[in-house]
């Protein structure tokens, strides 16, 4: 059971979006001593669903910073709306069916609301990957990427937009709060998000300009960087490449992390006819200039990296969706779709596309090599594969998170293949495995690529699995009961 609404004159929501700067409103409004101390208490980044015992304590914290008028509030960001809801209609019959405002309303009496966001969304976007790569690379500064900026920021207009339609079909009216207002007039932006939830200010001091705004200094070298973006210099020896070398056939052989994707560049490459088929289109495999002459720098790769007429590149988990953004900015060839847009970038495109029939082994061989860093070995080895490496420690809840990467992953893709009416060349990694020189030449039948029958075919990576991947695979299942539906 879910603790007792009470009493209190007003129950608030800051209805915002990550790195907005939502941290700073709710500083600003629990300084007045009129609104509460507003924190952001039902985040879940697992996006697993709520312990009943974890949910009551939450609720119990934001309602015990209550002010001595009644008013209590929190904030919370669009991805968390649904599974908050859902958690609070849980074993009560009574809500089931109940939209999400109005289970909101069952829970904080007198439930107003704060819509906070930024006006410059590129800004905050920056913000966020400054944040989110900060906290995975924890030594040495953060990294600018265009693509992951603009992903970031397509993402805030979009949960926006949600944010948006929901106040409107709920029948809600929030007031608006823009995060550049509440930096610039402090005093006019709280005093009026204080109105809107009926609070008296009397004679209460409210929050005098200048404000220090929550970005890191950083960022504003990123939101300059994006909107002057680095070219290349000179780019001569790049489009005289371009012109003397033609690639007639393209092939992108894509898949998500251990599906096999190397096993098989390695052995297309062992024929002879390839160039290395390489992640030509990986962020840390691009060079700087690349950001603002996306276009040229994928010219120059096909014609650097084409041999006997063909090209060939892996795309690994979501470097299709960052090499699509990074053309649609290059050309803005808006209604182009995705399909075309490769298609004009990769003369005589084909796909091959590798999967895993057992994904449970497939997210064992995932957790693992993020521990030791050794993705590859053997002839054709990622450099610093065949080093050192660190030893492994099995986890059930980082493999459940792998799992349900890879599940997911998997069926945007397959999404992905039907919205543009393309049928790639399916392969899977168990097959691959059995008989690499069958699939191999599967594929270069599906390439219309001549193969005689003496063509040299030899894997030129090693199978990494052994009896750790074996071990951490029987006790997942075992504890898992079975994996994942």
């Amino acid at each position: 059971m879910l603790p007792e609404t009470g009493g209190g004159a007003c129950s608030y929501l800051v209805c915002t979006t990550a790195r907005a700067g939502a941290s700073l409103l709710c500083r600003l409004l629990a300084g007045t001593g009129l609104a509460g101390r507003p924190e952001q208490a039902f985040s879940r980044s697992d996006r697993r669903p709520w312990a009943d015992d974890d949910l009551r304590a939450r609720l119990e914290r934001v309602r015990s910073g209550a002010s001595a008028n009644g008013v209590y509030g929190a904030w919370i960001t669009w991805p968390d709306l649904e599974p908050l809801a859902a958690a609070l209609r849980a074993g009560r019959t009574e809500l089931d069916g109940v939209s999400s405002a109005e289970v909101l309303d069952d829970v904080f009496p007198g439930l107003r609301l704060l819509f906070f966001r930024r006006r410059d969304t590129i800004r905050q976007a920056a913000q966020w990957w400054w944040w989110a790569e900060g906290s995975r690379t924890l030594a040495g500064a953060p990294r600018y990427d265009r693509y992951r900026i603009e992903e970031r920021r397509s993402w805030i207009e979009a949960q926006n937009e949600a944010w948006r339609a929901w106040f409107t079909g709920s029948g809600r009216v929030p007031h608006d709060v823009l995060y550049e207002d509440v930096l610039e007039r402090p005093a006019a932006a709280v005093g009026a998000a204080l109105g809107h939830l009926g609070v008296e200010i009397g004679d209460r001091a409210l929050p005098a300009a200048p404000v220090e705004p929550v970005d890191e200094p950083g960022t504003e070298r990123w939101v300059h960087r994006h909107a002057h973006p680095r070219r290349a210099g000179t780019l001569r020896r790049s489009l005289v490449r371009a012109r003397r070398v033609r690639a007639s056939r393209s092939v992108l052989v894509c898949g998500l992390p251990r599906s096999g994707t190397s096993l098989l560049a390695g052995l297309l490459v062992s024929t002879g006819l390839f160039r290395p088929i390489r992640e030509y289109f990986r962020w840390s495999n691009e060079p700087a200039w690349a950001e603002g002459s996306y276009g040229l720098y994928v010219r120059s790769t096909i014609a650097g990296n084409t041999g006997k007429g063909v090209f060939g590149s892996k795309l690994v988990d979501e470097q299709l969706w960052r090499l699509l953004l990074l053309l649609r900015l290059e050309h803005g060839d808006e209604c182009l779709s995705d399909r075309e847009l490769l298609e004009r970038a990769f003369p005589g495109l084909r796909v091959i596309w590798l999967s895993r029939l057992d994904v449970v082994a497939q997210a064992v061989s995932l957790s693992k090599a993020r521990q030791t860093g050794v993705w590859s070995r053997g002839l054709w080895a990622a450099p610093g594969g065949d080093g050192p490496a660190a030893a492994p420690t099995f986890a059930f809840d980082e493999v459940r998170r792998c799992f349900d990467h890879l599940r997911r992953e998997q069926e945007r893709w397959e999404r992905w293949f039907r919205d543009n009416e393309l049928e790639p060349l399916r392969l899977t990694y168990e097959e691959l495995n059995a008989d690499n020189e069958g699939v191999t030449r599967r594929a270069l039948a599906f390439l219309s690529v001549e193969a005689p029958p003496d063509l040299p075919i030899r894997a030129l990576t090693y199978r990494q699995a052994d009896a750790v991947n074996e071990d951490w695979i029987a006790r997942y299942r075992g504890a898992a009961a079975g994996p994942p539906a």
